[in-house]
Order: C-alpha cells, then structure tokens, then sequence
C-alpha cells in the first residue's frame, strides 16, 4: 500500500463518491493511471462539498481514480454511524483492502493501534477542531480471506490510521450580517450543527451567534447527546436554552 501518505491519499480518493475533472477529457475510468491536476482548466465536480474536497486535494498529488482495483462493497456514510467504508479487490476472492473515513469519536475505538498514539490523535483533531476545521480520520486494512466483506461490524474494525483531514466550511459571506441583524431586532439565534462541539464553537464566534466580549454560561454550547438526555423539568430549570 506504499508509504502511509500514499495510502492517505489513495483512501481520501477511493472513499469517496465525488467526480472531480478539470474538464479536458472525460473522468478516468481506466483506474491504472496516475496524472499531475493540471492548472487552471474548466473543472467540474459532481458531489458533496466535503467529498469534493478531499477528491481535489488528492489530485493535487497526482492520485486520480486510480486503483485498478474493484469495488466490491460500499459501507455508505450515514449520521447514526457517521463513517463511511469501501471495499476493493482485484479480482482474486483474496485478499481485498478496506478504506474508511468518519468522525474522529467514532473512528478511533475501530483503530488497531496503542493507546499511546489513540491519545495523541484525539489531541491533535481537537486541536483542529478547536480551530473551526470539521475534523475526518483516515484508515485503511487488509481483509483476511475468510473476512465477509459485506459484514459492515467486521470490516470496520482493527483499522491502520493514516491521518487526520481537516476541512474548514465557511459559513456564507451574509450568515455574521443576518445574525447582527437579528440581534439588534432582539431576535435570539441558535445554531444546530452535526459538527464536533468545538468546531461549531468556533464557527458560532465567527457568525456573532456567540461573543467574546460576553461571558456565556455553562451550558451556552451543548452536545446533542447532552441536551438529549435532560428532562423535561431540566430543560425547564436551565437559564436558557443553548445557544449551540
């Protein structure tokens, strides 16, 4: 699978349902090739912004739908699992290669890694997140022969990180505008986000949702699960509903 680097890239392109030309020939389906992204051009991208990002950023390293692989099995993205997983091989029953992406809390129990360096990611993609970036792992295996590859429970587990993505989605030029607006209407604005609690923190201080010349209370910002598991008669008893 080549250095870890190559393995991320390979993985940021595989794992992903993205097509990203720039629109002098046809997206590659013969996967052997490996091509420079050309500048400039008249690109195109079909896709989720995030997909489409992770897909242009392993371009710029020369990685295009390359993989003379098949896909055998897609493990696709969904909000209750929040990780996505595919499965290629080429074309012997054995052995096939899993590639994987998903939210950092979720990816890193499925790591086959020490404690030691589980730690060490955590603190690195709080960091990021902390920084306004939505936060993604990266990992990869080898599925042994007898390995059911459409077991999503068995394939995504004992997983080789590769490294962390970081993404910044900006929020829209007119989102800090129409917040100031509505604060100075006397309008209250929450924010409701899937993001990690202090990626959406961040992005709460840049749009004015909250401020730093004002000291919020403690539960200002919340997680879901958080503020999914008061009461009724707590929700009542808080100050205020979050802002976040």
């Amino acid at each position: 699978s080549g250095t870890p680097f190559s393995a991320f890239l390979n993985t940021l392109n595989l794992c992903n349902n993205s097509t990203v030309t720039d629109g002098k020939k046809e997206p590659e389906t013969d996967t052997s090739s490996i091509t420079t992204a050309a500048e400039g051009g008249d690109w195109r991208a079909i896709g989720e912004p995030t997909e489409i990002a992770l897909k242009v950023f392993a371009m710029r390293y020369g990685i295009t739908k390359g993989n003379s692989d098949q896909l055998i099995v897609e493990h696709p993205f969904d909000s209750s699992c929040k990780l996505m997983s595919v499965v290629y091989n080429n074309g012997l029953d054995c052995p096939s290669r899993v590639y994987a992406k998903g939210a950092v809390e979720v990816m890193i129990p499925k790591l086959d890694e020490d404690e030691s360096l589980k730690t060490k990611i955590y603190a690195k993609a709080e960091e990021l997140a902390g920084e306004g970036l939505r936060v993604l792992c990266i990992a990869d295996r080898t599925l042994a022969c007898d390995d059911d590859a459409t077991d999503r429970a068995k394939t995504e587990m004992n997983l080789r990180f590769l490294g962390l993505a970081g993404l910044y989605d900006p929020p829209r030029p007119e989102t800090a505008g129409a917040v100031q607006q509505c604060h100075e209407a006397g309008i209250a604005v929450h924010m409701v986000t899937g993001d990690h609690i202090k990626t959406a923190t961040s992005i709460a201080y840049e749009v004015g949702i909250l401020s730093r010349d004002i000291v919020h209370g403690p539960n200002t910002v919340m997680s879901a699960a958080d503020f999914g598991n008061l009461t009724d008669e707590q929700v009542d008893a808080l100050e205020s509903i979050p802002l976040v």
